[in-house]
């Protein structure tokens, strides 16, 4: 079952070896302790929803989860592999993004997520970083989410890249567009001799999304271009010696909205901070001040979206 999510205006949520392939030298730890996987674990309190949008939602609790009651976030952690470059004569680092994953059904208070990482690989305050690629996080094959390989280790997971490119507008899909990410660092647990036992990682500071939405009159409508809607990909990517990320444009400034839900559609956008526009066969509507992450971009406000009304299309 799908489930609704939103983002609305200024709201933030509080929210395996890989094997060799030529004959650059690996660097392995042979301490079996080390390398060990240990649990490692990430709550979030939710109180049985994302958040509440009662004041402009008809249905007010966002529930988490996607069609499997499932929830999938990413830890990038630094140096996961060492090798020596020959062509270069360097050693290089390889960094990985690790799956947490949360059963939503199990928890009505707090959302825990669960991994199994080598302990070596984390240390208490180290810094790292989470990243939310929505329902579809984990990259299945259809799906707006990509999965990107280290070519030299293809079993080492160093990426992703979220499409915006084809949307519905309809609200139940909007969570397939959420993208989001919050610092944590990790706090070991230890048992004597210094091996950990498990591993939480504490928050920093709020998830921030990385997209916003705008209510839109799609009705009749296929396509939706303009400025705005060239750029829709967003890709974090291990590059060299750290996790980069890229927002990039399509050549061809299309978003796909065939079979859109109509003059209610909610579409989600990448931020921008100079003026952009959205266009269809309707007219022509213009951000002025650019589009900020994490902003709902509507008409006018109403008691719930039903009253609320979309951007006015003008000829401009």
């Amino acid at each position: 079952m799908k489930k609704f999510m939103l983002i609305a205006l200024l709201l933030v949520f509080a929210f395996t070896q890989c094997k060799k392939e030529n004959d650059d030298y690996l660097y392995e730890v042979n301490d079996d302790e080390e390398t060990k996987e240990v649990p490692v674990t990430f709550a979030m309190p939710i109180n049985q929803s994302r958040s509440d949008f009662s004041n402009i939602l008809p249905f007010g609790d966002i529930l988490w989860g996607n069609d499997n009651n499932l929830e999938y976030i990413y830890i990038g952690i630094d140096s996961k592999y060492l090798y020596y470059d020959q062509a270069t004569s360097t050693t290089k680092r390889v960094g990985e993004l690790f799956e947490l994953v949360a059963d939503v059904t199990e928890s009505k208070d707090s959302l825990f997520f669960r991994g199994m990482i080598p302990q070596n690989l984390l240390y208490t305050g180290q810094d790292c970083c989470l990243y939310y690629f929505g329902n579809n996080g984990n990259g299945l094959e259809g799906s707006n989410v990509t999965n990107i390989y280290d070519t030299k280790y293809p079993d080492c997971l160093i990426g992703k890249t979220i499409s915006f490119a084809k949307q519905t507008g309809d609200a139940r899909d909007v969570g397939d567009f959420h993208l989001a990410s919050v610092k944590v660092y990790p706090m070991r647990y230890l048992i004597s001799g210094g091996i950990a036992v498990k591993i939480d990682l504490l928050v920093k500071g709020p998830f921030e999304n990385k997209m916003s939405l705008a209510l839109l009159d799609l009705e009749g409508e296929t396509t939706l271009g303009g400025s705005a809607a060239a750029l829709n990909s967003y890709t974090i990517k291990w590059v060299e010696d750290k996790f980069v990320e890229f927002y990039e444009y399509a050549n061809d400034p299309i978003i796909d909205v065939t079979n859109n839900v109509g003059e209610k559609s909610l579409i989600a956008l990448l931020p921008q901070y100079e003026p952009v526009t959205l266009e269809c066969n309707k007219g022509k509507y213009t951000f002025r001040k650019g589009l900020p992450s994490n902003m709902l971009f509507i008409g006018n406000m109403g008691h719930n979206l039903g009253e609320a009304t979309p951007l006015p299309w003008g000829g401009d």
